[in-house]
């Protein structure tokens, strides 16, 4: 197999375009959030509005509204931007169960699954599915999967991805994987901060060194 390397990243960075984005917050901040600490932290005089879904519909709010709406690591929000920013998400995973009612439901992948597409959250998820639309930021539209047309919309899963997702009937699945501030590698990687993990044995290789980095074989 060669080496295994993994990069830990000590942060989750999002860039948010004017208008439509659809996200989750990749990491737990590590004290209770809110949207409208959500909406403080991406900057308030950038953002439109919040967009989240309760009980299978979608209700919005303004900066600074909805501070009893608890951000947490299974839910998506589309944020609609005034400007562009850039942010960057610091703190620990979440935990990785995702509960999924009938109809609609906004979610993320809360921890980094690996090499994962669309139609691998769609088996995941189980029959019970209709189809996941994503946003695709770089056509500005909305994308559906559905696994009845499994070859359309089959994007990657990324750290920071908001799903909108259809039901036909309730589940709670759970997640496994990596933190999201670690990407995992196989083979050579020169001239990278990274910590090399070999055979087991933990050997510091730049700034990023971490004593108990979460790895599957």
């Amino acid at each position: 197999h060669g080496p295994v390397w993994a990069v830990l990243n000590p942060q989750v960075t999002l860039s948010l375009n004017p208008g439509i984005n659809l996200i989750s917050v990749p990491l737990n901040p590590g004290k209770r959030w809110t949207l409208s600490d959500l909406a403080d932290f991406i900057g308030r005089d950038k953002v439109n509005k919040i967009v989240y879904v309760e009980n299978g519909r979608f209700t919005s709010c303004k900066p600074g509204g909805a501070n009893y709406v608890p951000v947490e690591g299974g839910k998506a929000y589309i944020v609609d931007m005034k400007s562009s920013a850039s942010i960057a998400f610091v703190g620990k995973s979440w935990d990785g169960e995702v509960s999924l009612l009938k109809g609609l439901n906004a979610i993320a992948v809360p921890v980094n699954p690996g090499f994962w597409r669309v139609s691998d959250l769609a088996d995941h998820i189980g029959p019970g599915l209709s189809s996941i639309i994503w946003y695709d930021n770089a056509l500005r539209r909305f994308v559906a999967y559905s696994p009845a047309f499994p070859n359309f919309g089959d994007a990657m899963i990324s750290a920071g991805q908001g799903y909108i997702v259809s039901m036909k009937e309730p589940v709670t699945i759970t997640f496994e994987g990596e933190d999201q501030e670690v990407t995992i590698y196989r083979g050579s990687l020169d001239d990278v901060p990274v910590l090399l993990i070999e055979n087991k044995k933990y050997l510091s290789q730049g700034p990023y060194v971490h004593s108990d980095v979460p790895f599957r074989d």
